[in-house]
């Protein structure tokens, strides 16, 4: 799976967030 963007809105504390993710980061969640 690739993600690109992710966008918060009106989330917890986060009134407006985006982070653009590199192509070159890799992430691992077990």
């Amino acid at each position: 799976m690739f993600i690109k963007k992710l966008h918060l809105q009106n989330f917890r504390c986060y009134r407006d967030f985006t982070i653009e993710f590199s192509p070159k980061l890799t992430v691992i969640v077990a």
